[in-house]
């Protein structure tokens, strides 16, 4: 009898993956600005699902239409990946583990990938890490003193730059930050640091790798951050509170949202001040769901409760002159909500 209950329920969830898959209407929105000059700018991807995270649509988004993606798409704790990709890699994964002895893994929290490799990271040490090799799909583990294992953690971000690897995390249940320093051709962890994160540093937007593989943190009025060179603790004051921090490969973003603009102070690679503005945003009181930062330009994606027409805005700023260039309004889609976005990969993405 449980079996069978069993059975009747994968077959209504099934039958729900296939109406949204297939049958579900397409994602309406309206133009409502575009002065970007260059299209290639603005090439996104989000994410849609339900509160199962059974039901995902993802689209591609540009200045001036959104489009279906084909592929089916599964969940982990930081994004979304396609079907195909996600089984192949996790089995992957799997087999490498059955042949270490291990018990299967099921979800992952963090995917990395560049043009010559993938990582995953599952909640946990180290130990929890997987490298895998694009062209043989060959997986690795990194190789690690025991005493430079941490603990448990959340890994939110990774970034490489020539042979070193940047892996910073949270740790599980603690306002800590966990920083890895890795050779990216032996995969040895080379440096650990353990840091005190303020309570407010606690999602992935709340902390970043720039592109000097310095660790920065928002900490109330000023950053945090490990200096990639020295190992030093550095402060920098700021005008605001911080509530957000990103990076592009070469300059890094800090955020202050108010009621209808958002304070940002932009820093080089050096992190050195380089402009401070401030942006409206596409309405009053709307929430931050993902950020972006390229080329001079800011990507937001809010979500508006309040607006009956609009449930999200897609919208493109121009730092250079502080003006808003491009925004896309997005109405309600069905019963799922918009859960995050990516930019487009500029390399070959194992999905090709």
């Amino acid at each position: 009898m449980k079996r069978r209950h069993q059975l009747i329920l994968f077959f209504f969830i099934a039958i729900g993956i296939l109406y949204y898959a297939l049958l579900s209407p397409p994602l309406t929105y309206d133009i409502l600005l575009n002065t970007l000059k260059n299209t290639s700018d603005f090439n996104i991807n989000i994410f849609y699902s339900d509160v199962t995270m059974h039901a995902i649509r993802g689209f591609e988004v540009s200045k001036n239409k959104i489009t279906p993606l084909k592929a089916n798409f599964k969940s982990y704790t930081e994004g979304f990946l396609a079907s195909h990709d996600y089984n192949r890699i996790l089995s992957q994964i799997n087999l490498f583990r059955k042949d270490h002895g291990a018990a299967p893994l099921n979800y992952f929290h963090d995917y990395y990938e560049d043009a010559s490799c993938i990582i995953i990271s599952f909640t946990g040490g180290l130990e929890k890490i997987y490298v895998i090799d694009k062209q043989t799909f060959k997986v690795s583990q990194l190789h690690y003193n025991q005493k430079d294992n941490l603990g448990e953690m959340y890994v939110s971000h990774i970034r490489r730059e020539g042979d070193s690897l940047m892996l910073l995390g949270g740790q599980v249940n603690a306002y800590n930050g966990f920083i890895y320093q890795i050779d990216s051709s032996t995969l040895r962890v080379k440096k650990a640091a353990k840091i005190a994160t303020h309570p407010s540093a606690i999602h992935k937007e709340h902390y970043t790798i720039d592109a000097s593989l310095n660790a920065v943190f928002i900490n109330g009025p000023q950053l945090k951050v490990l200096s990639y060179k020295t190992g030093e603790l550095i402060y920098i004051p700021l005008p605001f509170e911080a509530d957000y921090v990103f990076s592009d490969d070469s300059k890094t973003i800090v955020l202050f949202l108010n009621t209808s603009t958002i304070n940002y102070a932009l820093f080089d690679g050096n992190l050195s001040r380089s402009h401070l503005g401030e942006i409206a945003l596409p309405n009053k009181n709307v929430i931050l769901v993902d950020a972006f930062l390229k080329n001079n330009h800011l990507y937001l994606i809010t979500y508006d409760s309040a607006n009956r027409l609009y449930k999200n805005y897609i919208s493109c700023y121009d730092l250079l002159s502080d003006k808003l260039i491009s925004c896309l309004g997005i109405h309600q889609y069905e019963n799922l909500a918009l859960q995050n976005g990516m930019l487009n990969l500029s390399f070959d993405s194992i999905e090709n």
